[in-house]
Parts: structure tokens; sequence; C-alpha cells
């Protein structure tokens, strides 16, 4: 019980996962970036699983998202 009470307090999970997610950058981003370099700022798509996540970011920055169904 000696040896629990004199370690150092160790960091909590939502510490640790703070400090060993590094900063990604998927290939949405890497699109919505080359976009807006290019003065675009709306994107028309069909609505879709594939595309869902590339609308929700590209919306997140600033982005216009117009999505139809056939």
């Amino acid at each position: 019980m000696a040896e629990v009470l004199n370690h150092p307090q160790t960091a909590t999970a939502a510490e640790t996962a703070k400090q060993e997610t590094p900063a990604t950058t998927g290939s949405f981003h890497l699109v919505i970036d080359a976009l807006k370099l290019n003065d675009l700022n709306t994107i028309f798509g069909l609505v879709g699983i594939p595309i869902t996540d590339l609308a929700r970011l590209a919306r997140a920055e600033g982005m216009r998202f117009i999505g139809f169904r056939p």
C-alpha cells in the first residue's frame, strides 16, 4: 500500500488523450484548403455518406454546401 501512495499522480485518460493526439490533416481538409486558395466558397453535390464529412468540414470552415438529390 505504501508503494501506491508514494507514486506521483498519474495523468487521467482525458489528459493523456489530449497530450498524445496529434493534429491530423485528412484528405478532406486538403480539398477544402485547395478550394479556398482558389477563391471557391460554394460546393454543389449529391448528399450521401461519402460526402457527409466533406460537407460538414466545409461548413465548419465557412464554405457553403448546396446538396441535392436527383
